[in-house]
């Protein structure tokens, strides 16, 4: 097992507390899906400003090792969910 492989304790309290706040976040996006105007640019700025501080944190352990390779699993949710929130603020919203 290398240095970085396994999680002490406030390492895990950390990884669940994030867990926990992307879970929220998906039941927040989930309860709000059909959020229209001012309402709906809210939820994806904040959904965005959760991914950009999540991704940049974790890259800031991986650059100098701090965390093992399977942090970039942790990056990769963040950009995904960065991408996703970016396209649909700069979405056109659907007439009704």
């Amino acid at each position: 097992m290398n240095e970085g492989d396994s999680l002490g304790a406030v390492a895990r309290a950390v990884a669940r507390a994030y867990g926990g706040i992307l879970f929220g976040a998906g039941i927040i996006a989930w309860q709000n899906r059909h959020a229209q105007g001012a309402v709906r640019k809210s939820l994806l700025t904040g959904f965005l400003v959760i991914a950009l501080t999540g991704g940049i944190s974790s890259l800031i352990e991986l650059i100098p090792g701090n965390v093992s390779s399977m942090g970039w699993s942790t990056v990769g949710i963040c950009v995904f969910l960065a991408i996703w929130a970016l396209l649909l603020l700069f979405q056109k919203e659907k007439q009704a």
